[in-house]
């Protein structure tokens, strides 16, 4: 069995909200609707690449993506 640690919790809580500090200046010229659909293509683009074998472009992926 495999357990995340309250010191692992920190670093992935960390980890988002750098991720999300990132996604935000990157993308700050576009809406709110507009990253949406670009965060879709691009799991769409990564499906292909991978052969569908992660399934990124899932319904539940996609609401979880989009803020």
């Amino acid at each position: 069995m495999v357990v995340l640690t309250g010191d692992g919790e920190q670093r992935l809580r960390a980890a988002t909200a750098a991720q999300h500090e990132v996604e935000d200046g990157l993308f700050r010229s576009l809406g709110g609707s507009q990253r949406a659909q670009l965060t879709h293509l691009l799991m769409l683009v990564h499906d292909d690449l991978t052969d569908g074998e992660e399934h990124r472009a899932t319904s539940s992926s996609l609401d979880r993506k989009s803020r």
